[in-house]
């Protein structure tokens, strides 16, 4: 699993499409890991929270400016 500082990709909602990102920061405790993460493209920041044992990935972005 990557770390910070890692360069990942994720399925921006802003972008709407596959981007890179960088690991902000990482707290793991058991099988679950919570990783703060910024895109590369639109630098919009959010966490993806992974749960191994599930085998579930919960996707946490601000929502649009407007919306």
């Amino acid at each position: 699993m990557a770390e910070a500082g890692d360069e990942i990709e994720i399925d921006c909602p802003k972008c709407g499409s596959r981007q890179k990102a960088i690991v902000l920061s990482k707290v793991e405790k058991g099988q679950r890991a919570v990783m703060e993460v910024k895109c590369t493209k639109c630098n919009v920041v959010g966490r993806i929270i992974k749960i191994g044992e599930l085998g579930v990935e919960i996707m946490d972005f601000p929502p649009d400016e407007g919306s």
